[in-house]
């Protein structure tokens, strides 16, 4: 599927494991963030800033960034979060919330074995690794009582120097909470 999406786009064609590769080897790797919540009037406009230090042989970097919404019923949640999130979710209440969001984020990177490749001998890479970072996204969402729906776009730089295009992706996110 994926490398009929990426014919019908004209990029290159993903050749897999077998090309690609890390070899097997443990991971260790210890995340901690923070987010907070700053409200500007009340249940209708807040920014969320966050930081998050991740530390170990697969991903060690440190992020900050921040989202505004802008909305109706958003006094009982820390935002609608991307797959890869690992903040908060929402928290279920009685009422109607629709809002719109806005954030950056920014991090230093000092390892990433996904593009570097394995830590200790197997695969290296040979690319060069960015280690200054941003993205920027944009969304919105729609909840009322246990359910909730969002979409957000998000654009990112470049993770390594030879790295031909910008990554950009959407993400949809269904929420049922019980």
């Amino acid at each position: 599927v994926q490398n009929g999406l990426h014919k019908l786009t004209n990029k290159d064609i993903v050749r897999g494991w077998d090309y690609y590769g890390l070899k097997n080897e443990a991971l260790i790797n210890l995340h901690y963030g923070l987010i907070w919540r700053w409200v500007f009037i009340e249940d209708f406009f807040d920014i969320l800033p966050h930081f998050q230090i991740s530390l170990g042989n697969a991903y060690t970097a440190a992020n900050a960034g921040a989202r505004f919404r802008v909305g109706y019923g958003i006094a009982n949640d820390f935002g609608f979060q991307k797959l890869k999130s690992r903040f908060a979710q929402n928290i279920a209440d009685d009422g109607l919330k629709i809002y719109a969001v806005f954030g950056i984020n920014g991090s230093v990177v000092g390892r990433d074995m996904f593009i570097q490749g394995n830590s200790f001998g197997g695969a290296k890479s040979g690319v060069k690794l960015n280690h200054f970072l941003y993205e920027i996204e944009f969304g919105a969402m729609i909840g009322w009582k246990y359910l909730s729906f969002g979409y957000i776009y998000t654009a990112e730089s470049k993770r390594f120097k030879e790295q031909k295009w910008q990554h950009k992706y959407g993400s949809i996110r269904l929420e049922i909470m019980f």
